[in-house]
Protein backbone atom coordinates (compact mmCIF):
# COMPACT_ATOMS: atom_id res chain seq x y z
CA UNK A 1 0.00 0.00 0.00
CA UNK A 2 2.91 2.34 0.74
CA UNK A 3 4.22 1.71 -2.79
CA UNK A 4 0.82 2.61 -4.23
CA UNK A 5 0.74 5.83 -2.23
CA UNK A 6 4.27 6.69 -3.42
CA UNK A 7 3.29 6.01 -7.03
CA UNK A 8 0.37 8.39 -6.75
CA UNK A 9 2.63 11.12 -5.47
CA UNK A 10 4.70 10.86 -8.68
CA UNK A 11 1.66 10.39 -10.98
CA UNK A 12 1.72 12.43 -14.18
CA UNK A 13 0.56 15.98 -13.71
CA UNK A 14 -2.32 15.28 -16.09
CA UNK A 15 -4.29 13.91 -13.16
CA UNK A 16 -5.96 16.66 -11.19
CA UNK A 17 -5.19 17.06 -7.46
CA UNK A 18 -8.81 16.19 -6.59
CA UNK A 19 -8.60 12.92 -8.52
CA UNK A 20 -5.29 12.08 -6.88
CA UNK A 21 -6.75 12.78 -3.43
CA UNK A 22 -9.76 10.61 -4.24
CA UNK A 23 -7.48 7.70 -5.16
CA UNK A 24 -5.47 8.16 -1.97
CA UNK A 25 -8.67 8.17 0.12
CA UNK A 26 -9.87 5.06 -1.70
CA UNK A 27 -6.63 3.24 -0.90
CA UNK A 28 -6.83 4.29 2.76
CA UNK A 29 -10.40 3.00 2.97
CA UNK A 30 -9.26 -0.32 1.55
CA UNK A 31 -6.49 -0.40 4.14
CA UNK A 32 -9.04 0.07 6.94
CA UNK A 33 -11.31 -2.62 5.52
CA UNK A 34 -8.41 -5.08 5.35
CA UNK A 35 -7.49 -4.30 8.97
CA UNK A 36 -11.08 -4.86 10.09
CA UNK A 37 -11.27 -8.16 8.21
CA UNK A 38 -8.03 -9.30 9.86
CA UNK A 39 -9.37 -8.37 13.31
CA UNK A 40 -12.60 -10.28 12.64
CA UNK A 41 -10.68 -13.33 11.43
CA UNK A 42 -8.43 -13.30 14.50
CA UNK A 43 -11.40 -12.86 16.84
CA UNK A 44 -13.38 -15.72 15.29
CA UNK A 45 -10.29 -17.94 15.33
CA UNK A 46 -9.63 -17.22 19.01
CA UNK A 47 -13.29 -17.87 19.85
CA UNK A 48 -13.19 -21.25 18.14
CA UNK A 49 -9.88 -22.13 19.82
CA UNK A 50 -11.35 -21.23 23.18
CA UNK A 51 -14.34 -23.45 22.54
CA UNK A 52 -12.09 -26.28 21.30
CA UNK A 53 -9.83 -26.24 24.34
CA UNK A 54 -12.68 -25.51 26.71
CA UNK A 55 -13.32 -22.62 29.05
CA UNK A 56 -10.73 -22.27 31.83
CA UNK A 57 -11.81 -23.91 35.06
CA UNK A 58 -11.40 -21.91 38.22
CA UNK A 59 -12.17 -24.06 41.20
CA UNK A 60 -13.57 -22.06 44.08
CA UNK A 61 -13.81 -23.23 47.66
CA UNK A 62 -17.18 -24.87 47.05
CA UNK A 63 -16.25 -26.41 43.69
CA UNK A 64 -14.59 -29.35 45.41
CA UNK A 65 -18.04 -30.74 46.11
CA UNK A 66 -17.38 -30.83 49.84
CA UNK A 67 -20.08 -28.30 50.69
CA UNK A 68 -20.50 -27.90 54.42
CA UNK A 69 -23.29 -30.03 55.84
CA UNK A 70 -24.33 -27.08 57.98
CA UNK A 71 -25.38 -25.26 54.81
CA UNK A 72 -27.71 -28.08 53.85
CA UNK A 73 -29.03 -28.58 57.38
CA UNK A 74 -30.44 -25.05 57.28
CA UNK A 75 -32.45 -25.71 54.13
CA UNK A 76 -36.07 -26.85 54.26
CA UNK A 77 -37.50 -29.72 52.21
CA UNK A 78 -37.30 -30.72 49.44
CA UNK A 79 -33.55 -29.94 49.66
CA UNK A 80 -33.13 -31.36 53.14
CA UNK A 81 -34.06 -34.94 53.95
CA UNK A 82 -35.12 -33.89 57.43
CA UNK A 83 -38.79 -32.83 57.38
CA UNK A 84 -38.37 -31.08 60.75
CA UNK A 85 -36.06 -28.44 59.25
CA UNK A 86 -37.53 -25.03 58.45
CA UNK A 87 -35.86 -21.78 57.38
CA UNK A 88 -35.98 -20.67 61.04
CA UNK A 89 -34.54 -23.89 62.47
CA UNK A 90 -35.90 -27.24 63.72
CA UNK A 91 -39.64 -27.52 64.21
CA UNK A 92 -41.63 -30.00 66.26
CA UNK A 93 -44.89 -29.21 64.48
CA UNK A 94 -44.39 -30.49 60.98
CA UNK A 95 -46.16 -32.50 58.35
CA UNK A 96 -43.89 -34.89 56.39
CA UNK A 97 -43.65 -33.85 52.75
CA UNK A 98 -44.98 -36.47 50.35
CA UNK A 99 -43.21 -37.33 47.09
CA UNK A 100 -45.72 -35.52 44.86
CA UNK A 101 -45.26 -32.29 46.82
CA UNK A 102 -41.48 -32.63 46.58
CA UNK A 103 -41.62 -33.08 42.81
CA UNK A 104 -43.89 -30.04 42.46
CA UNK A 105 -41.54 -27.90 44.54
CA UNK A 106 -38.46 -29.02 42.62
CA UNK A 107 -40.24 -28.22 39.34
CA UNK A 108 -41.41 -24.80 40.49
CA UNK A 109 -37.97 -23.88 41.82
CA UNK A 110 -36.35 -25.05 38.59
CA UNK A 111 -38.57 -22.71 36.58
CA UNK A 112 -37.83 -19.80 38.92
CA UNK A 113 -34.08 -20.47 38.87
CA UNK A 114 -33.95 -20.44 35.07
CA UNK A 115 -36.19 -17.36 34.86
CA UNK A 116 -33.90 -15.55 37.29
CA UNK A 117 -30.79 -16.32 35.22
CA UNK A 118 -32.48 -15.39 31.93
CA UNK A 119 -33.81 -12.11 33.33
CA UNK A 120 -30.35 -11.19 34.59
CA UNK A 121 -28.67 -12.20 31.32
CA UNK A 122 -30.79 -9.81 29.24
CA UNK A 123 -31.17 -7.15 31.95
CA UNK A 124 -34.94 -7.51 32.11
CA UNK A 125 -37.11 -5.25 34.26
CA UNK A 126 -37.43 -7.24 37.49
CA UNK A 127 -40.23 -5.00 38.76
CA UNK A 128 -42.39 -5.90 35.75
CA UNK A 129 -41.34 -9.55 35.98
CA UNK A 130 -42.28 -9.78 39.66
CA UNK A 131 -45.63 -8.15 38.92
CA UNK A 132 -46.27 -10.66 36.13
CA UNK A 133 -45.47 -13.50 38.55
CA UNK A 134 -47.81 -12.07 41.18
CA UNK A 135 -45.01 -11.19 43.59
CA UNK A 136 -44.90 -8.15 45.85
CA UNK A 137 -43.09 -4.95 44.93
CA UNK A 138 -39.41 -4.86 45.86
CA UNK A 139 -38.22 -2.50 48.56
CA UNK A 140 -35.44 -0.03 47.77
CA UNK A 141 -32.84 -2.00 49.74
CA UNK A 142 -33.72 -5.38 48.20
CA UNK A 143 -31.75 -6.90 45.29
CA UNK A 144 -33.42 -7.13 41.89
CA UNK A 145 -34.58 -10.74 41.94
CA UNK A 146 -37.64 -12.98 41.73
CA UNK A 147 -36.14 -15.34 44.32
CA UNK A 148 -36.16 -15.21 48.09
CA UNK A 149 -32.85 -15.10 49.92
CA UNK A 150 -33.27 -18.78 50.79
CA UNK A 151 -33.97 -19.69 47.15
CA UNK A 152 -30.88 -17.79 46.00
CA UNK A 153 -28.85 -19.74 48.54
CA UNK A 154 -30.28 -23.02 47.23
CA UNK A 155 -29.49 -22.01 43.64
CA UNK A 156 -25.91 -21.10 44.55
CA UNK A 157 -25.31 -24.46 46.26
CA UNK A 158 -26.84 -26.35 43.33
CA UNK A 159 -24.69 -24.35 40.91
CA UNK A 160 -21.56 -25.28 42.84
CA UNK A 161 -22.64 -28.94 42.89
CA UNK A 162 -23.03 -28.93 39.10
CA UNK A 163 -19.61 -27.34 38.65
CA UNK A 164 -18.00 -29.75 41.10
CA UNK A 165 -19.50 -32.77 39.35
CA UNK A 166 -18.35 -31.49 35.95
CA UNK A 167 -14.83 -30.85 37.22
CA UNK A 168 -14.51 -34.30 38.80
CA UNK A 169 -15.89 -36.17 35.79
CA UNK A 170 -13.64 -34.14 33.46
CA UNK A 171 -10.63 -35.19 35.54
CA UNK A 172 -11.64 -38.86 35.64
CA UNK A 173 -12.81 -38.70 39.25
CA UNK A 174 -16.36 -39.96 38.75
CA UNK A 175 -16.10 -42.32 41.72
CA UNK A 176 -15.41 -39.34 44.02
CA UNK A 177 -18.66 -37.52 43.19
CA UNK A 178 -20.76 -37.41 46.39
CA UNK A 179 -23.92 -39.49 46.14
CA UNK A 180 -25.87 -36.62 47.65
CA UNK A 181 -24.68 -34.34 44.85
CA UNK A 182 -25.89 -36.76 42.19
CA UNK A 183 -29.25 -37.09 43.94
CA UNK A 184 -29.65 -33.33 44.25
CA UNK A 185 -28.82 -32.57 40.61
CA UNK A 186 -31.14 -35.35 39.47
CA UNK A 187 -34.07 -34.04 41.51
CA UNK A 188 -33.45 -30.31 41.04
CA UNK A 189 -32.51 -30.22 37.33
CA UNK A 190 -32.66 -33.50 35.41
CA UNK A 191 -36.16 -34.60 36.48
CA UNK A 192 -37.73 -31.15 35.81
CA UNK A 193 -36.29 -31.11 32.28
CA UNK A 194 -38.28 -34.27 31.59
CA UNK A 195 -41.40 -32.11 32.08
CA UNK A 196 -40.24 -28.68 30.91
CA UNK A 197 -39.01 -28.87 27.28
CA UNK A 198 -35.47 -27.66 27.99
CA UNK A 199 -32.34 -29.60 27.01
CA UNK A 200 -30.87 -31.05 30.21
CA UNK A 201 -27.30 -30.21 29.22
CA UNK A 202 -28.26 -26.61 28.47
CA UNK A 203 -30.08 -26.26 31.79
CA UNK A 204 -27.02 -27.62 33.61
CA UNK A 205 -24.78 -25.12 31.82
CA UNK A 206 -27.08 -22.20 32.57
CA UNK A 207 -27.28 -23.06 36.26
CA UNK A 208 -23.53 -23.70 36.46
CA UNK A 209 -22.85 -20.09 35.41
CA UNK A 210 -24.81 -18.76 38.40
CA UNK A 211 -21.83 -19.42 40.67
CA UNK A 212 -19.79 -17.06 38.47
CA UNK A 213 -22.13 -14.06 38.46
CA UNK A 214 -24.81 -14.67 41.15
CA UNK A 215 -26.90 -12.12 39.22
CA UNK A 216 -24.73 -9.23 40.42
CA UNK A 217 -24.88 -6.27 37.98
CA UNK A 218 -21.09 -5.83 37.84
CA UNK A 219 -20.67 -9.47 36.77
CA UNK A 220 -23.00 -9.50 33.77
CA UNK A 221 -20.02 -10.36 31.57
CA UNK A 222 -19.92 -13.86 33.10
CA UNK A 223 -23.23 -15.13 31.73
CA UNK A 224 -23.45 -17.94 29.19
CA UNK A 225 -24.38 -15.45 26.45
CA UNK A 226 -21.40 -13.23 27.29
CA UNK A 227 -19.10 -16.24 27.08
CA UNK A 228 -20.15 -16.88 23.47
CA UNK A 229 -20.27 -13.21 22.45
CA UNK A 230 -17.45 -12.28 20.01
CA UNK A 231 -15.01 -10.01 21.78
CA UNK A 232 -15.14 -7.14 19.28
CA UNK A 233 -18.90 -7.22 18.70
CA UNK A 234 -19.62 -4.08 20.75
CA UNK A 235 -16.66 -2.20 19.26
CA UNK A 236 -17.84 -2.42 15.66
CA UNK A 237 -21.63 -2.20 15.78
CA UNK A 238 -21.84 -1.27 12.10
CA UNK A 239 -20.45 -4.73 11.28
CA UNK A 240 -22.28 -6.60 14.05
CA UNK A 241 -24.38 -8.62 11.62
CA UNK A 242 -21.19 -10.08 10.14
CA UNK A 243 -19.56 -10.51 13.56
CA UNK A 244 -22.44 -12.65 14.84
CA UNK A 245 -20.72 -16.04 14.72
CA UNK A 246 -22.76 -19.26 14.39
CA UNK A 247 -21.96 -20.14 18.01
CA UNK A 248 -23.27 -16.81 19.28
CA UNK A 249 -26.37 -16.95 17.09
CA UNK A 250 -27.14 -20.49 18.28
CA UNK A 251 -26.73 -19.39 21.90
CA UNK A 252 -29.18 -16.51 21.47
CA UNK A 253 -31.62 -18.77 19.66
CA UNK A 254 -31.35 -21.41 22.41
CA UNK A 255 -31.99 -18.79 25.08
CA UNK A 256 -35.13 -17.69 23.21
CA UNK A 257 -36.38 -21.28 23.20
CA UNK A 258 -35.71 -21.63 26.92
CA UNK A 259 -37.65 -18.43 27.58
CA UNK A 260 -40.63 -19.90 25.76
CA UNK A 261 -40.31 -23.23 27.59
CA UNK A 262 -40.02 -22.01 31.19
CA UNK A 263 -42.35 -18.99 31.08
CA UNK A 264 -45.54 -19.76 33.04
CA UNK A 265 -47.68 -17.47 30.87
CA UNK A 266 -47.56 -14.98 28.02
CA UNK A 267 -46.94 -11.97 30.26
CA UNK A 268 -43.69 -13.43 31.55
CA UNK A 269 -42.65 -14.65 28.11
CA UNK A 270 -43.29 -11.21 26.59
CA UNK A 271 -41.18 -9.41 29.24
CA UNK A 272 -38.20 -11.74 28.78
CA UNK A 273 -38.51 -11.88 24.98
CA UNK A 274 -38.65 -8.09 24.84
CA UNK A 275 -35.54 -7.91 27.03
CA UNK A 276 -33.71 -10.27 24.68
CA UNK A 277 -34.77 -8.23 21.64
CA UNK A 278 -33.48 -5.05 23.30
CA UNK A 279 -30.22 -6.84 24.12
CA UNK A 280 -29.78 -7.92 20.49
CA UNK A 281 -30.76 -4.47 19.20
CA UNK A 282 -28.11 -2.84 21.40
CA UNK A 283 -25.57 -5.11 19.71
CA UNK A 284 -26.83 -4.05 16.29
CA UNK A 285 -28.25 -7.49 15.54
CA UNK A 286 -31.47 -8.02 13.65
CA UNK A 287 -33.97 -10.55 14.98
CA UNK A 288 -32.68 -14.07 14.52
CA UNK A 289 -34.62 -16.30 12.09
CA UNK A 290 -36.89 -18.82 13.75
CA UNK A 291 -37.22 -17.04 17.09
CA UNK A 292 -40.53 -15.28 16.39
CA UNK A 293 -42.21 -18.57 15.41
CA UNK A 294 -41.57 -20.30 18.74
CA UNK A 295 -44.61 -21.89 20.42
CA UNK A 296 -46.40 -19.77 22.98
CA UNK A 297 -45.76 -20.40 26.66
CA UNK A 298 -48.17 -22.58 28.56
CA UNK A 299 -49.67 -21.91 31.98
CA UNK A 300 -48.10 -24.24 34.48
CA UNK A 301 -46.61 -22.49 37.49
CA UNK A 302 -48.31 -20.83 40.39
CA UNK A 303 -47.14 -17.27 40.81
CA UNK A 304 -47.54 -17.33 44.58
CA UNK A 305 -44.38 -17.42 46.63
Amino acid sequence: MAVANLALLHWPAAISPSTSQFLLDFININNNIIIIIIIIAIDITMLRLRRFFGRPEQRGELDSGDIGQDDWDKLPPPYSDDPTVTPNGPSTNHVPMDEATKRALFLRHFRLFILEILAFTFDADFSKLRAALGQRTLQADEPASILTELQRHCLLLISHRVRAMYWRIKNNQWDTVPVGGIYLINRAIIEPTAIVPVETSYALELIATYADHQCEPDKRGKTLVSYHEPRHLRRALFLSFFLCTPDFADTLRSHAKVISAVSPDERVRFILSQAQQDFERNLGLRRLPGVEKLPLAQDGMSSSR
